[in-house]
């Protein structure tokens, strides 16, 4: 019968197991039954006595039970055993060059290759149940012929066949092929014909391809990329082991293309572990550690760089630990101690990229030599990015790029792809009406809320004579517009009083004065129900508009500023903690509104410098906004009898404020010509004053129903 090289040296290993270890005489009953009509297995045991009584193949038990007798008999040891032809050997031998395997380990890693190819091997090795590490390396010394201690000595945690990711231990599995793991990607790999280092890397760890964007498209992160390239830099030049950078952040702002982009600056190849294909739907994370750490011996010499991308896969239940075979009872500890060990040792550079560390264990996170978080981008930097993109042929304005810039918060590589399907849906340079309905349903898509138009704000209608505030609304506004942040503290705002007196809009006029724009954070940008949620959003939110400058306001601030003294939950805590520190340091303006002032923790009370609050109106504010707002809608000039009844009217309606004249001017706008003569006379439009005095008593008296 013919056999393949391959198959000629599996069944040298047959024989071997056969006769070297008593583990497969324990076994002989489940071997004879089934096994016995393996031909490989048959020409091994001719290889032990060729001279095997002539027995039909259906009287198999009789066949192994002589079988067994001649064994016994004979007391055979195990012999030599014939490489394979290539690819197979001279493959193996190029991995054990690269990796630095002695002899013996590559004798190691020969049988474990053929025990994955060849099925009469791994069929043998099935019978004999569960292995522990000692039979595990009892069962491969009798294969390849030597000492068991010697083979276990190989196979221990800190042997090259382990930590080179070769060889991974799983201490869950039973059988020899589950136990000590040859990844099935590494044993078609050298099965390639031709293979030389090149391709090797090729395989396991491609080179990433050349960056896209450049040191402009980071200006926001310039002093932190400044210090990436010299900290990588100096590692490559050193060759100093341990060094890793994590760069982390939210999805779509960059982490991938700034790896490429420090490789090319440090004049290193960069090396891709992170992208791997899909098998059945899970990742094969296996794999990549393998690759991961195979990449840190075949690459320790030269000037390369390791990008491991998706982290926080690792961290998911058991990834880490079925590389390693960590005790069941213990399981996290190994993989903590293993993973410390990596980021202490790893001959190569190593630029690991995640979405999300706030998983990891803090002993991890501890570890990394430097790393850069990823926010997305400030409007002023994300106005820079459209006007980049755009070009000099763009039609849109200096003002269109700046609402695309407010409304959109897309990265900037999702900026080159919104514009680059614009500009194909228009057949040119699109308009703003084309790109922003290409970019709405992405921003969408990505963020799950739909982007609204930015306000537009009128920094000359705020009517100072028509807020019923507790200070001079005006003077505070000439003292704030010429604020500029400086060296010292920044300035805060707690504006309380009722729904509609004008709290936000003296907000967004103060920051049209100062020509900035207002950031606006509301509840449901806040709370959430994770854990430490609210209080990154909260930090998040004083970052962004220091970075770019703007008018931060917290619109009902005291849904996470309740007084600490009557809280329920740690979180109630941890929240008014959070904002205090971020307050205490803010270097620009905050603005904080509510309706519930003495439901706010006293402690954040202190801490703002001006405290204004703002009230009903009076009787001649709600005058002179009847006047502004309503008397346009009047189809001809009110008698005196009129004006009598309209100034006693707004006297007795003491809960107005200028919102309600808002909503009724708007209401009336929205309907003029379709409410009848009706709309247009003094009474109804008292009528519409009153309805909305009526609904804010009537929710008042419903509450604790």
């Amino acid at each position: 019968m013919a056999v393949s090289s391959c198959e000629r040296t599996a069944r040298d290993y047959l024989r071997n197991m056969l006769v070297g270890t008593s583990i497969f005489r324990r076994a002989r009953i489940r071997i004879s039954r089934e096994i016995a009509a393996d031909d490989l297995i048959l020409l091994a045991l001719r290889s032990i006595q060729r001279r095997l009584p002539a027995v039909r193949r259906e009287d198999s038990e009789k066949l192994w039970a002589q079988i067994w007798k001649v064994i016994d008999r004979s007391r055979l040891r195990p012999g030599a055993v014939a490489p394979p032809i290539d690819p197979l050997l001279a493959n193996l031998r190029l991995i054990g060059t690269l990796v630095g395997l002695s002899e013996l380990e590559a004798e190691v890693l020969q049988f474990l290759m053929i025990h994955r190819l060849v099925k009469s091997v791994m069929d043998l090795t099935d019978t004999v149940g569960e292995l522990s590490l000692l039979g595990a390396s009892e069962v491969v010394a009798a294969a390849i012929a030597r000492a068991r201690d010697e083979v276990l000595a190989v196979l221990t945690p800190n042997g090259r066949l382990r930590t080179s990711g070769l060889i991974a231990f799983n201490d869950d599995s039973a059988s020899l092929e589950q136990k000590l793991v040859v990844q099935r990607s590494l044993v078609d790999i050298v099965l390639l014909p031709g293979l030389d280092r090149t391709r090797l890397l090729d395989q396991l760890m491609p080179t990433a391809v050349p960056p896209t964007l450049g040191l402009d498209d980071y200006t926001h992160l310039a002093d932190e990329v400044s210090l990436a390239q010299s900290l990588l830099g100096e590692a490559l030049r050193t060759r100093k082991a341990g060094v890793n950078l994590l760069l982390y952040g939210v999805t779509g702002t960059g982490k991938s293309e700034l790896a490429r982009l420090l490789a090319q600056l440090s004049n290193a190849s960069l090396h891709v572990i992170g992208n791997e294909e899909y098998v059945g739907g899970a990742k094969e994370k296996d794999r990549r550690l393998t690759s991961l750490l195979l990449g840190n011996r075949l690459l320790s010499s030269g000037s390369s760089l390791l990008l491991f991308d998706e982290l926080e896969d690792l961290f998911e239940r058991n990834a880490i630990s079925s590389l390693l075979g960590g005790e069941r009872r213990d399981r996290s500890t190994a993989s903590k101690q293993w993973f410390n060990l990596l980021l202490e040792t790893n001959a190569v550079p190593t630029i690991w990229i995640s979405n999300d560390v706030w998983g990891m264990d803090p002993a991890f996170r501890r570890r990394f030599s430097y790393a850069i978080e990823f926010r997305p981008l400030a409007v002023a930097q994300r106005r820079r990015v459209w006007a980049r993109h755009l070009g000099e042929n763009s039609a849109l304005s200096h003002d269109d790029v700046g609402r695309l810039a407010e409304r959109f918060t897309i990265s900037a590589g999702q900026i080159a792809t919104a514009l680059s399907t614009a500009r194909m849906v228009a057949s040119g340079e699109p308009d703003r009406t084309t790109i922003e309905k290409v970019v709405t349903p992405l921003e969408k898509l990505v963020r799950g809320v739909d982007p609204r138009p930015s306000r537009v704000v009128e920094g000359k209608s705020y009517l100072f004579e028509a807020a019923n505030a507790s200070c001079d609304l005006r003077t505070l506004a000439d003292r704030l517009s010429g604020w500029r942040p400086g060296q010292g503290l920044g300035v805060s705002l707690c504006l309380y009083g009722p729904p509609g007196t004008g709290k936000s809009e003296f907000v967004h006029h103060l920051a049209e004065r100062m020509g900035r724009r207002v950031l606006v954070r509301r509840v449901s940008d806040i709370l959430s129900m994770y854990v430490g949620e609210a209080e990154r959003k909260i930090a998040n939110a004083f970052h962004e508009a220091e970075r770019d400058g703007a008018l931060l306001l917290f619109d009902e601030a005291d849904s996470f500023l309740r007084d600490r003294r009557g809280a329920h939950h740690s979180w109630e805590v941890t929240q008014v903690n959070e904002f205090l520190q971020q307050l205490e340091s803010y270097r620009g303006m905050v603005a904080c509104t509510t309706n519930l002032y003495r439901d706010l923790d006293q402690a954040s009370l202190r801490r703002f410098v001006f405290k204004v609050e703002f009230s009903f109106l009076k009787s001649e504010q709600s005058r002179l906004l009847y006047r502004s707002f309503l008397e346009p809608f009047l189809a001809s000039t009110p008698s005196l009898e009129d004006e009598r009844e309209i100034d006693r009217e707004l006297s007795r309606l003491t809960n107005l404020t200028p919102g309600d004249f808002a909503a009724v001017a708007r209401r009336l706008g929205v309907a003029r010509g379709g409410l009848g003569e009706s709309a247009s006379s003094p009474s109804a439009l008292l009528g519409e004053l009153r309805g909305e005095a009526e609904a804010k008593e009537c929710a008042a008296r419903s509450i604790g129903f």
